[in-house]
């Protein structure tokens, strides 16, 4: 090969594949969670692209970060748990996710919810407040 082909190889690696079923899933997510924590239906509000796919750097796609900020008033309703506070939002986060996607693979991982779907996509949410 040359040059020109391995170059040619190379910018092909670069295109993400299935970034319909990508948008469409996660505002799939983004909505769900909307609905519970906002009380709004919108597909795109409170949700930041992070990692390699938000910052357009990405090869391939093992999984995608995602920050969804959640309420200052969810803040406080956990934060004055006496324990467990941090593990009750996540299962919060969790069980709103499983209303639309009851059939996927949904944990957590530290202070991630994973969300893993039968084809290798997986998304990792991460509940935030702003400061």
């Amino acid at each position: 090969m040359g040059i020109a082909k391995d170059f040619e190889n190379f910018c092909a690696k670069l295109i993400i594949q299935d970034k319909d079923k990508i948008i469409t899933r996660c505002n799939a997510i983004t909505k769900r969670l909307n609905l519970d924590f906002w009380g709004s239906d919108s597909e795109i509000s409170h949700r930041i692209y992070v990692g390699s796919y938000g910052r357009d750097t990405a090869i391939g796609v093992s999984d995608l970060d995602v920050i969804f900020i959640l309420p200052y008033q969810t803040y406080l309703r956990y934060n004055n748990y006496r324990y467990n506070g941090q593990s009750s939002l996540l299962q919060s986060v969790k069980a709103s996710i499983r209303k639309t996607y009851s059939n996927t693979d949904i944990g957590g991982d530290g202070q991630v919810v994973v969300v893993s779907f039968s084809d290798g996509m997986k998304f990792e949410v991460v509940p935030a407040f702003e400061k």
